[in-house]
C-alpha cells in the first residue's frame, strides 16, 4: 500500500510541474525571496558548505542559495518532470547546481556527506517520514545543520476541493498527528540531539 501511495503522490506532484514553475519565477523575483533567504542563511555560516536541497522540486531553494553566493549545491527530487525542469532552469540561469532524480529514503550519498540539508514542504507528504529522517541523519555531518520548513496541513484530509489529494492526504502519517510534537518525536528517534522549533515564520509564503 505504501508503494501505491508513493506512486500516486509522484503522479500528483508531476502534474503540478507547470504550477511550480510559475511559482518559482514569481518567488525568485519577489520580496519573498529575501525573506526565505534570511531565514535559511541565519543557520549557515560557511559559503563553502556542501548543501542538499532535499525534495527540491524545480529548484526554488537551490536557486535562492546560489543567488546568495553558495556554489556547492545539490538538488534531489523523486519527480522526473520536476528535475527536468530544474535542469532547464539551471541552464537558463547559468548556475552549476547539480539536480538529480532520487529517493530521499535511499539517496545513495555516503555517510557524513553534507554540511547543510534544507527541506521545504516535503515531510508532510511522505509515506515513510521516519525512514527519510534516518537517511538525512546518516548523510549529514556530525556538526551539520538540517533546516526544514513545514506546516500542519491536516485540513487537506478534510474539506479539500481536490478529491484525489484529499484521499491521498488521509493516508499520510503527518496529517494524522499533532505538530510539531510529531516532528520532535521523529527527530529524536532519528538521532538529532539539538532541535530548535521556530513558529514565527508567518511571513513566508506557503
Amino acid at each position: 500500500m505504501e508503494n501505491n501511495i508513493d506512486d500516486l503522490l509522484k503522479v500528483y506532484w508531476s502534474s503540478r510541474t507547470d504550477f511550480f514553475q510559475k511559482e518559482l519565477d514569481e518567488l525568485l523575483d519577489s520580496e519573498q525571496a529575501s525573506l526565505w533567504l534570511a531565514h535559511i542563511v541565519s543557520y549557515i555560516s560557511n559559503k563553502q558548505a556542501r548543501i542538499l536541497d532535499a525534495g527540491c522540486a524545480n529548484g526554488f531553494i537551490a536557486f535562492l542559495l546560489h543567488s546568495a553566493g553558495f556554489n556547492n549545491i545539490t538538488g534531489m527530487d523523486y519527480c522526473e518532470d520536476m528535475i527536468l525542469k530544474a535542469k532547464e532552469n539551471a541552464v537558463q540561469r547559468g548556475s552549476n547546481i547539480e539536480f538529480m532524480e532520487g529517493n530521499l529514503e535511499t539517496t545513495g550519498f555516503p555517510d557524513d556527506h553534507f554540511d547543510v540539508i534544507v527541506c521545504r514542504n516535503v515531510l508532510w507528504q511522505l509515506s515513510n517520514p521516519h525512514i527519510v529522517l534516518n537517511e538525512v541523519y546518516r548523510i549529514l555531518k556530525a556538526e551539520g545543520v538540517f533546516i526544514y520548513f513545514d506546516a500542519n496541513r491536516s485540513e487537506l484530509s478534510k474539506d479539500n476541493p481536490s478529491e484525489k489529494l484529499s484521499a491521498l492526504a488521509k493516508m499520510l502519517p503527518s496529517l494524522q498527528s499533532e505538530r510539531p510534537q510529531w516532528d520532535l518525536s521523529l527527530l529524536n528517534e532519528s538521532g538529532f540531539k539539538s532541535v530548535d522549533v521556530n513558529n514565527n515564520i508567518q511571513d513566508l509564503k506557503d
